[in-house]
């Protein structure tokens, strides 16, 4: 950026003396939990408003936040009061244009980033609105730089092309890396704010090595976002077999216990049940038996069991199709573009659906109990029926003769 271009010169020499400031803890809690689509991560995503409108106005940068190391981050604003971040470190940012909504953005890793920097997620040890602001921008400009780099040779080596729009110097990565505090440049008073907790966050005139590196910060928020930019983000599953059961009244057939998994689990709100094909008076029961009328508005933790009436299944009606919707949080954003100026971004937390499936047929094979009897018990019996008969015929012949 030109602005910035411009400090570096003059930096060294305001702040040559400042040393520098440094690592904080990180901001966001990754869950580890399974998923088809080979994330094996999870997060629970904060709500998130950092929509713009359809085109806006830049206006020109007032403020300029610079670090003891002299690496230097301008605030910019829409013309409506918005703070804006820019995404190609290397371009020129302009103030009094016109930016338009571009194509949305396909990289889940800079959603990801964009909804846990400030403003959308304030860092909890360090307030003041400029440390947070260098930090998250220049988390931004770090994390495209790396990603680019990874593009380029599948290998991290920090080797991105000077004519790229992501470009870092190599002195600039080493300024961003020795940074331990910063500075409003027009307050004379130069107070460094910092994450060190023990001076409160301010080093008032210059940093120490006992303020922590900033880079901690930055490179704990980068991480998270590379490991989650191919993550799609939601997967739905329908966990049941095809036994069917009676109930004890005789009335009605039943499934199994259905349940329904959402993932990420942390960002799944519920679900709905869309019975798609099934035999007059179906309905719907919970656990304990009793029927849930409101198939819309479903729990993610809640189970349930189908009940189709025996009288009413019939050879062409033997299957029974449903459907579930799964309602996940998630990011959505999208790049804002002037001719010649740097882009800007959006993200918004939003509520999306995905659909899944399935048919369970309404074949019931009762339980018979075997009645059937094996060899040993089949002679025994008609030895036992023959025994008998001799008996009797033993007892008519000799009766009559004892009578005479």
């Amino acid at each position: 950026m030109e602005n910035n271009n411009k400090n570096k010169r003059s930096s060294n020499k305001l702040f040559r003396s400042k040393s520098l400031i440094g690592v904080l803890a990180a901001v966001m809690v990754v869950v580890v939990v399974a998923v088809v689509v080979g994330f094996d991560r999870s997060y629970a995503i904060p709500d998130v408003d950092y929509s713009l409108p359809d085109s806006f106005e830049t206006k020109d940068a007032d403020q300029r936040f610079q670090s003891d190391s002299g690496f230097s981050v301008f605030p910019y604003y829409t013309d409506g009061g918005i703070q804006v971040f820019c995404l190609e470190h290397s371009i020129d940012f302009q103030g009094n244009t016109i930016f338009n909504k571009g194509e949305a953005i396909t990289d889940y890793g800079l959603l990801y980033l964009m909804a846990n920097i400030y403003p959308n997620v304030e860092f909890d040890t360090f307030l003041n609105d400029g440390l947070q602001t260098w930090i998250s921008q220049t988390a931004i400009w770090i994390y495209l730089y790396r990603l680019e780099d990874l593009n380029n040779d599948g290998v991290e080596n920090l080797n991105v092309a000077e004519d790229s729009p992501n470009y870092i110097s190599s002195e600039d990565l080493d300024r961003i890396k020795k940074a331990r505090g910063v500075v409003d440049a027009d307050d004379d008073s130069l107070n460094y704010y910092t994450i060190n907790p023990a001076t409160g966050g301010i080093s008032v005139g210059v940093t120490t090595d006992e303020d922590p590196l900033l880079y901690g910060v930055i490179d704990n928020l980068v991480n998270k976002a590379m490991n989650n930019r191919n993550v799609p983000n939601k997967v739905l599953d329908i966990d049941y077999n095809e036994d069917v059961a009676v109930t004890q009244d005789n009335k009605y057939y039943q499934t199994s216990q259905i349940s329904v998994v959402g993932s990420p689990s942390d960002n799944f709100n519920g679900y709905k049940i869309v019975i798609k094909n099934a035999p007059e008076g179906t309905f719907v029961v919970d656990s304990n038996g009793n029927k849930i009328d409101d198939l819309t508005n479903l729990k993610a933790t809640n189970k349930f069991y189908f009940r189709i009436p025996i009288d009413k299944v019939t050879e062409t009606n033997k299957i029974l199709s449903f459907e579930v919707v799964g309602s996940f949080k998630t990011y959505e954003g999208n790049y804002y573009v002037a001719e010649g100026a740097q882009t800007i971004t959006s993200v918004k937390s939003v509520n999306n659906n995905i659909s899944r499936g399935a048919d369970i047929p309404l074949d019931y094979t009762p339980d018979v109990p075997d009645t059937g009897m094996n060899t040993a018990q089949t002679v025994y019996f008609i030895g036992l029926i023959i025994l008998l008969s001799g008996v009797g015929i033993i007892y008519a012949n000799v009766k009559p003769a004892e009578e005479k």
